[in-house]
């Protein structure tokens, strides 16, 4: 987790809640009702002028890696020496804009027919969200193509029945603010990165293709 989400507001929509100047680039990853790895998508991250709104890759690629790196674990953050780097640097902590997430039924439970059953986790009944990333590149043909990944934590609450893992969602402005801030430690990085236990709803949804690797 997470592998998708959703991200149906459009700039302007994330310009009047988050007060966050919205641009034609980042519209352009927005209004989508599946986001899939790879694609282009809309991000937040800290300016000279205030947060600004930005489109990049999802999915970090380094030199040594396979395939693009989807999520980076909370708990790992202080010790990767990939991920410590980027959470380290307020440049490179960034917001993924969404309005939900969406995780499949365990692998035990999936029917062994027919598509895999999938569900919707909204928060406070679908309002749009931050969930916290990192900014870093990927490896595209020998270019470097800037690229972020999705931080997850524990599981809590009516998401820990799908899966072990959850986006680190931030719903407030100060949470939002504080991700961004130039004075934020490491420290101060892992207490943010706890799993949200308020305000999740599931609901079932059809999505297509196969489930995701994260």
């Amino acid at each position: 987790m997470c592998g998708r989400y959703r991200a149906s507001a459009s700039a302007g929509d994330i310009e009047k809640l988050w007060k966050v100047p919205a641009n034609e680039t980042a519209d352009a990853a927005l209004d989508r009702r599946e986001v899939r790895p790879t694609t282009t998508v809309a991000i937040v991250r800290a300016g000279d002028d205030g947060p600004r709104m930005e489109a990049v890759r999802w999915g970090v690629q380094p030199e040594w890696s396979r395939r693009p790196l989807l999520n980076a674990r909370s708990d790992k953050l202080a010790s990767s020496r990939l991920w410590k780097r980027l959470a380290a640097d307020p440049s490179r902590r960034v917001l993924f804009i969404a309005d939900a997430w969406y995780e499949w039924l365990r692998k035990g439970e999936q029917p062994n027919k027919g598509p895999k059953p999938a569900f919707t986790h909204l928060v406070n009944g679908g309002e749009p969200f931050a969930m916290a990333g990192l900014l870093d590149v990927a490896q595209i043909d020998g270019q470097e193509v800037p690229a972020a990944t999705i931080v997850t934590t524990d599981a809590a609450g009516p998401a820990a029945d799908l899966h072990d893992r959850m986006p680190v969602v931030f719903p407030d402005d100060a949470s939002r603010a504080a991700w961004l801030s130039d004075t934020l430690t490491l420290d101060d990085v892992d207490a943010l990165c706890v799993p949200l236990t308020g305000g999740v709803t599931l609901e079932p949804v059809e999505l297509g293709g196969p489930r995701p690797r994260t």
